[in-house]
């Protein structure tokens, strides 16, 4: 009998080696973390990838793995044997969409992303995926990192910000990229030139932005302030000589469609003299009852991106004022070397739900606005300026 069962226990045991030599199975699956970081196409770069204490939800001291970036800023890891929640950091040199420069993501203050490893693992680090570990919180688990992808990718209406590639939008090869590709890097494009028309970093631009969304609920939400500066920042950039996408109207983007409408006021000087060069400029403007320029409650500065220099004033101008109260923007520009006639500054107004507000009618706030008060380099007063402007609703 005893012989018997030794004998069985001998066929099991071949049996299952027979099973674990087969074609189909039975090994652990490599955890390979591949993704594409994105701040602007990377030319070089490190990045690094942290494992997630599953007790404290922290990041951990020490990463799994550090690698470097290929010359396209792509990457891919293996950090077997882990699964689970990880934190994916990339530092390095990338060109600017907004600008064409050459800049630097700081090891210090890199770009990341927050995914679920297990097996072949997407990683995409963009500024969206950064955005969206900002507003996930201190402690991360694995429910909390998919809410927080999900949320950011439902309120830019990205298919999905850490799985979707996104390409250099300045490039001629992203005219041909899958629509879902074109959509997500002109979002990226839009955080670039939200930073470059504000003056303003990286980290101010998503901190800005983070504040102005809420994720507590089941349903993610944007205040209109925010949409309003996202929607005149992305149609700034897709304007613009940069963008290579062959996407040029910003009311097809799914963001536009899915956000309160927006009126977007290019002013320009007339009446400059010849040879003329104006110094500083100031004006106020009445908008419509149904029409404002997001500003802070208490302080009334609007918020930034709502108002910008462009066209003429585009380099070197600062804005050294800009409110909004009682229906009424005052703005103040000032330009140390000096700018020309025409187009110097560009407003993007937020449309309340319903308004019949037309072009025509806000043309004519523009024609109507006081120059409080433009001056030339030497300080001496500019007689005979008058503002036009040209307004589109999307």
């Amino acid at each position: 009998m005893k012989i018997k069962i030794l004998l069985g226990m001998l066929f099991s045991l071949a049996a299952m080696a027979v099973s674990g030599c087969g074609g189909g199975g039975g090994g652990t699956q490599p955890t390979i973390v591949s993704g594409t970081a994105m701040k602007g196409q990377f030319s070089s770069g490190t990045v690094k990838i942290f494992a997630v204490d599953l007790t404290t939800g922290a990041k951990a001291a020490t990463p799994l793995k550090t690698d470097v970036l290929t010359a396209t800023g792509t990457f891919s890891v293996d950090v077997s044997p882990h699964t689970g929640p990880i934190i994916v950091e990339v530092s390095g040199t990338y060109k600017d969409e907004a600008t064409g420069l050459n800049a630097t993501i700081a090891d210090a203050t890199p770009i990341r992303a927050a995914v679920v490893a297990a097996g072949s693992t997407p990683a995409m680090v963009t500024p969206l995926t950064e955005l969206a570990l900002k507003k996930a919180g201190a402690v991360l688990t694995a429910a909390v990192i998919t809410k927080a992808n999900a949320d950011i990718s439902t309120l830019f209406k990205v298919d999905n910000i850490v799985a979707t590639k996104p390409v250099d939008a300045t490039t001629a090869a992203s005219a041909t990229a899958a629509a879902s590709e074109k959509n997500y890097s002109l979002a990226l494009a839009t955080v670039s030139q939200i930073m470059k028309s504000s003056s303003i970093t990286l980290g101010q631009t998503l901190d800005g932005l983070a504040a102005e969304i809420n994720t507590s609920a089941s349903t993610p939400t944007m205040t209109t302030a925010a949409s309003t500066t996202i929607k005149v920042a992305m149609s700034e950039f897709m304007e613009s000589a940069n963008n290579k996408t062959g996407v040029t109207d910003v009311a097809t983007i799914p963001f536009s469609a899915a956000t309160p409408k927006v009126a977007l006021l290019k002013i320009s000087t007339s009446g400059l003299a010849a040879g003329g060069t104006i110094g500083a400029i100031e004006f106020t403007m009445d908008l419509p009852a149904t029409v404002s320029v997001g500003a802070d409650a208490t302080t009334k500065q609007v918020e930034d991106g709502a108002v910008v220099v462009s066209g003429v004033a585009a380099t070197g101008t600062s804005i050294s004022l800009a409110t909004f109260d009682a229906q009424k923007l005052r703005t103040m520009l000032v330009n140390a070397n000096g700018f020309g006639g025409g187009e110097f500054v560009t407003v993007g107004c937020d449309m309340a739900s319903g308004s019949t507000v037309t072009a025509a009618t806000l043309q004519s706030a523009v024609s109507s606005a006081t120059i409080t008060s433009a001056t030339d380099l030497t300080g001496t007063p500019i007689s005979g300026l008058t503002l036009t402007g040209t307004v589109k609703i999307f």
